[in-house]
């Protein structure tokens, strides 16, 4: 084993102490930095004792027993005290236990001092003056172990206390059986007090080590080996001590050496590095105090039948073996409390299916031999579709309530499994072992799909929902368990982003899900860093021609892709849950252009399209009304486009967020009106001031009488409400001519102009005849 000095970190130098000057300070510090070479010395001074033992007492050399060997025996012990307090001095964490380690050798010394120097001729009896310092070494030394190993262990469990407590009962009925007989046979009381209490002390301090180590699962930290071993040397010293009195001696040259070598490996020990032991696992090295003595106990008890063992030895025995049954009772008590953390550990609270944590163990352990056919590997991911505008729309209870039911139809559908699920939020997984294929997965999702699209009647309501499912085998896809998840959640997405129930992986769509993640972290970095820019189409009243306004259209200028349009990036923000951002970017700078335009003399209004996530935001009235104050534009100057499909989504939320829109006088635009599936009561509730009619009624209604059936309709009921009514795709005159004839009052299209940025589409803005009513 080799010595170590623990490093000295700021935080555990030693500290000046109060009064001392720089030369006490500077002596204190060289030696704190020196002490393997202090260990060295003593180790030394150690070995010169025994050598003179050996050679005094084989060549009668009187001046090397009488005096020189006790001279080297009181320097190493004085040595010893001064380690153990250099190591009080640098680390703070353990000074307790080291000031306690440093005064029960001092107290040892005092007293065995005192012994030689002023009794060394007297008959022993009990108690001496000497007495109090070699028991004093039993409480300080006991009390050092004691700080040392509960500071060492994270964790202190009853279990621990009970293992020391059937230790000490244990090994007191042992030697109790044999010491008690000899404590009889004393001449007096006193006698047999003195030779009861030091096996007593002997006996606690090897129990403290047993408890120790146990604590520590037999794994103690290098300090704690060397003063467990340092206390049972000492142990060892007071039998052989015992055995030399009780054969009439009165001095021991070799039992006062292994005294010295006890206290010699507690000073080593001080130098030794601690660190915290993490919590003991379970195992069978737990049970090795309780086995062990409740053996010893046993063992008392049938001597105690068949000869002549003291009752107090019986007793401690008895009190041994009702402490193993209360220690059995906890460990039952423990197991059972650690298989439901367990199970609580790899299992999903809402849906009773297992969690992430168990996926991936089922998964390394499937993938712990390799793969061929006949063992192949199948896994796949289920996420359900909108499931978020559910829980927003219903709350987060009744989306709770709909995956506690899906959990056990999950498990229904594939009995097959070898597991089933849940990873979180509305995330499932399947995993097949034992040679799936193409298709099992294909079938397995099929009945998956089914479970998914059965009715959920929750709170008087039927709810129904669908699910995105994308699989993946091992070995084909993957040749390990992480893998083969990347492998199956890229075929989910590639199936929710086809509109798919089910698909497979394919190797090459993999690019593509995987650039659309990327690109999905990149728009989050884009809006921050301003790389959105909004191109603006203009708005003219169709009687008069002149521009009323303009419709704000995002673009993403993708630092390496160029630039990208909408439907490239909008869907892909609203699964992000980006749109906040995306958003309040385009708000801002629509509004920002508008003042422009307004302060050079252009009186135009700036529509904006809002996507679900803003109309379910609660804060939009007012984000928007403060944004308009900032740029000190009135109301009108706004519109906001919304479509059907997102009022029927949540009618109730969303139209508490538009009331609150109109409540600031912010109009509101009905875009896409004729593709949805509304009632026209939604519309006579929403707070709208515009229809525009879809761009695919518009564009073949010259063509296609029912298109244009349906645009004089939408024109009819706009009118009858009082609403204007604008329509999209306008892209040539005749269009144009012929809306303004069914009574269309506004219309924008390719006719006017593609959407360009503000300074491109200035020109046109600002010409005094417009283009398109030449």
């Amino acid at each position: 084993m080799s010595l170590r000095t623990p490093g000295l970190p700021r935080s555990a130098r030693p500290l000046k102490p109060a009064g001392g000057g720089p030369d006490t300070w500077t002596v204190i510090a060289r030696a704190a930095d020196r002490r393997d070479l202090l260990v060295r010395i003593l180790v030394r001074m150690l070995a010169v004792a025994v050598a003179g033992v050996v050679i005094g007492e084989a060549a009668g050399v009187e001046l090397l027993v009488e005096t020189v060997v006790p001279l080297v025996g009181a320097g190493v012990l004085l040595l010893a005290v001064v380690l153990c307090v250099l190591r009080a001095i640098c680390d703070r964490s353990d000074r307790l236990a080291w000031i306690a380690f440093a005064a029960a050798i001092a107290a040892w010394t005092l007293g065995e001092q005192i012994r030689t120097a002023f009794y060394a001729d007297a008959e022993p009896s009990f108690p001496d003056v000497w007495d109090a310092g070699y028991l004093l070494f039993f409480l300080l030394a006991g009390g050092g172990a004691v700080t040392l190993v509960r500071s060492r262990l994270r964790t202190f469990s009853g279990s621990v206390v009970l293992d020391g407590a059937i230790a000490v009962a244990a090994v007191a009925s042992v030697v109790a059986a044999l010491v008690i007989p000899i404590a009889e046979a004393a001449p007096d009381p006193q006698a047999a007090v003195g030779n009861l209490v030091y096996p007593v002390g002997d006996v606690a301090l090897v129990s403290l080590v047993l408890t120790g180590f146990a604590a520590h699962g037999w794994r103690p930290t290098p300090e704690i080996k060397v003063l467990g071993a340092a206390l049972v040397v000492y142990a060892v010293a007071d039998v052989l001590w015992a055995v030399a009195a009780s054969q009439g001696a009165t001095e021991s040259l070799w039992v006062g050496i292994v005294w010295v070598g006890a206290m010699t490996l507690v000073a080593v020990a001080s130098t030794l590095e601690g660190r915290e032991t993490p919590p003991v696992r379970a195992g069978l090295d737990l049970f090795v105090v309780p086995v062990l003595s409740a053996l010893a106990a046993i063992a008392v008890l049938v001597a105690g039948n068949v000869g002549d063992v003291p009752l107090g030895s019986v007793a401690l025995a008895v009190l041994a073996l009702v402490l193993v049954m209360v220690r059995t009772g906890v460990t039952f008590h423990e197991n059972a409390r650690l298989a439901l953390s367990r199970r609580q550990a790899v299992t999903d609270d809402l849906t009773g299916l297992a969690n992430r944590r168990r996926l991936t163990e089922r998964m390394e352990a499937a993938f712990a031999d390799p793969l061929d056919a006949e063992s192949a590997v199948g896994l796949l991911l289920v996420d359900l579709d909108r499931f978020k505008e559910l829980n927003d729309t219903l709350g987060h209870h009744v989306g709770d309530r709909m995956l506690a039911m899906l959990g056990p139809r999950l498990q229904a559908a594939v009995p097959e499994a070898d597991l089933v699920a849940r990873l979180g939020g509305d995330e499932f997984a399947v995993l097949l072992t034992g040679g799936a294929d193409r298709v099992a997965l294909a079938g397995a999702a099929g009945r998956i799909a089914a479970a998914i699209d059965e009715p959920f009647a929750l709170d008087g309501l039927e709810l129904r929902t669908r699910g995105s499912i994308g699989g993946a085998l091992a070995p084909e896809h993957a040749e390990d368990a992480v893998t083969l998840l990347q492998r199956a959640d890229v075929a989910m997405y590639e199936a929710k982003r086809a509109g798919l129930v089910y698909a497979p992986y394919e190797p090459d769509r993999d690019g593509h899900s995987r650039d659309r993640l990327a690109l999905s972290e990149e728009l989050r970095r884009g809006i921050d860093a301003g790389e959105l820019e909004v191109h603006y189409q203009p708005k003219a009243d169709l009687r008069t021609g002149e521009v009323a306004g303009v419709e704000a259209l995002v673009r993403w200028r993708h630092p390496r892709r160029g630039l990208l349009f909408p439907d490239e990036f909008v869907g892909l923000a609203e699964e992000a849950g980006l749109m906040r951002g995306l958003t309040r970017a385009v708000l801002g700078q629509a509004i920002g252009q508008v003042a422009d335009w307004r302060a050079r003399g252009l009186d135009l209004s700036v529509a904006v399209n809002l996507a679900m996530p803003d109309l379910l935001d609660p804060l939009l009235p007012g984000d928007v009304a403060a944004m308009l104050d900032r740029a000190g534009l009135p109301a009108n100057a706004l519109v906001l486009e919304i479509t059907e499909h997102i009022v029927m989504a949540d009618p109730e939320r969303v139209l508490a967020v538009l009331a609150g829109l109109r409540d600031h006088g912010i109009a509101l635009s009905l875009d896409d009106f004729g593709t949805g599936y509304s009632s026209l009561s939604y519309l006579k509730r929403l707070p709208v001031q515009e229809l525009k009619v879809d761009r695919s009624f518009v564009m073949r209604m010259l063509d296609e009488p029912e298109d244009e059936a349906i645009v004089r309709a939408i024109a009819d009921l706009g009118r009858s409400l009082g609403l204007r009514v604008v329509a999209e795709g306008i892209e040539d005159r005749a269009v144009w001519d012929a809306l303004a004839a069914h009574g269309c009052t506004h219309g924008q299209g390719y006719h006017l102009s593609r959407p360009l940025p503000a300074a491109d589409l200035e020109p046109l803005l600002f010409a005094p005849v417009p283009a398109w009513t030449a």
